[in-house]
């Protein structure tokens, strides 16, 4: 066989090395290939299991919640608080129980998406290194002059067959090219994926750490109502009537303070109602009591009017800035014993001459000094302060809005029974109808 021959004949293995070179990794025997589908099979087997796991939790989590809500119109008892403390604390180890089910899902996800990176990572490797061999050969036919090739063959056919063969080579190439691409781009996808999955694990396992600190306070919270009460129902109703009597003062006292405050001056310094300019705080929406004069605020305040909107939402709830703005003030009024008032609460300050407050919470998740966007938790709700009914039955997030320009937040020394805590007192005219700047309700 001549020289000339040979060489074509190496060229053509050398092409068919170089088209199989992304493929033999995978055809040598079986351990790679196989390994990785097991482990493949593995992970995935593992999340369905904790997804089938997080589903039933969240069922759980759901009858506990029916059971509290329901115990919320029963008759206001001792033994029906002890009662609904009890179904909270169920239901908050169950959220804990889901929220480790939840972290060890993104685990192995993060664990399958590692493994489709490291995969995808070796196929372009591969698909490189055959890509530059292509090339590199192409190179080398296309630096030979025309008519080397024309001598290169001894018939016109030979010439035409090299012709086609080049021309598909270079098809190949493009492809190969093409292939790379998108594997970069999917790996490029997969690694982006990955680190938010990561982001929700950090997410998750700080949720984590304050569903535990709310167990612990809803086992303090126990403890103490039996101290309170000695297991006996008389106690029980003297220590709602001693509370109802404290709160109706601290409402007289902030009533008159603030009727007398003319930190409005003008009616340009009320902002335009116009809805949908607030957001939910909620993720779920259920108004328990309006704005203004309702049957529950004739009952329960003195000024004859509620100050807010009241939301249902069982302990733990995130609560949402409503609007993106600015963190001015946080409190916890049940600091000073026998202070009803709103418990712990946030205070934000938006554009446009709105301030929003979020009391009631069980914690508090934002700082004094600290921008928040629209939608961004900070806090969760809870029962702090004064609820009625008391407890976890009445569990809820009250949400008020101002005119900026007319309230303060300053220590509340004209109280009889708030004088050392900090809150937000505002001009009668500072108050406003959340409902007017909040998306319509259905």
């Amino acid at each position: 066989m001549s020289s000339h021959w040979k060489k074509i004949l190496f060229g053509i293995f050398a092409i068919f090395i170089f088209f199989i070179s992304p493929y033999f990794y995978c055809l040598l025997p079986n351990t790679y290939s196989l390994a990785h589908a097991d482990s493949t099979s593995d992970l995935q087997s593992s999340i369905d299991a904790k997804n089938a796991q997080i589903e039933q939790l969240q069922k759980e989590i759901n009858q506990y919640n029916t059971q509290v809500n329901a115990m919320g119109v029963q008759a206001n008892t001792l033994q029906n608080t002890l009662k609904t403390l009890d179904l909270t604390a169920k239901e908050l180890t169950t959220n804990i129980t889901l929220t480790e089910s939840k972290i060890g899902r993104v685990n192995l996800l993060i664990s399958q998406l590692s493994t489709g990176i490291s995969t995808t990572t070796t196929e372009i490797s591969l698909n490189k290194k055959s890509l530059a061999e292509m090339v590199l050969q192409n190179y080398q036919t296309e630096s030979q002059s025309t008519l080397e090739n024309f001598f290169k063959y001894t018939t016109f056919s030979e010439l035409w067959n090299a012709v086609e063969q080049t021309h598909q080579f270079q098809i190949q190439i493009r492809n190969k090219a093409n292939d790379l691409t998108i594997l970069k781009t999917n790996l490029t996808t997969t690694k982006n994926t990955r680190e938010d999955e990561k982001s929700q694990l950090s997410q998750l396992e700080q949720n984590l750490s304050d569903q535990q600190k709310i167990v612990i306070e809803n086992t303090q919270e126990k403890a103490a109502l039996l101290v309170q009460t000695k297991d006996q129902e008389a106690n029980y109703k003297k220590i709602l009537t001693d509370k109802q009597a404290q709160e109706a003062s601290y409402e007289k006292d902030l009533f008159d303070y603030e009727s007398q405050l003319k930190l409005i001056t003008s009616a340009n310094q009320i902002p335009t109602p116009r809805r949908s300019t607030l957001s939910w705080p909620l993720d779920t929406v259920y108004i328990t009591q309006l704005f203004g004069v309702t049957n529950a605020s004739a009952r329960l305040y003195v000024s004859g009017s509620h100050n807010g909107v009241d939301f249902r939402a069982t302990i733990g709830t995130p609560v949402k800035a409503a609007l993106a703005g600015v963190v001015v003030g946080t409190g916890n009024t049940d600091l000073e014993a026998g202070c009803y008032s709103f418990g712990r609460w946030v205070m934000i300050k938006h554009a446009g001459g709105l301030s929003t407050i979020y009391a009631h919470l069980s914690l508090i998740k934002a700082a004094v000094g600290q921008n928040v966007s629209t939608g961004e938790v900070i806090g969760l709700s809870g029962y702090s302060g004064y609820v009625n009914p008391p407890g976890p039955r009445g569990a809820h997030l009250h949400l008020g809005v101002y005119a900026t320009a007319g309230v303060e937040i300053k220590q509340f020394v004209n109280s009889r029974g708030c004088k050392q805590v900090i809150v937000p007192i505002a001009d009668i005219k500072a108050y406003l109808d959340p409902m007017l700047y909040l998306p319509s309700y259905q």
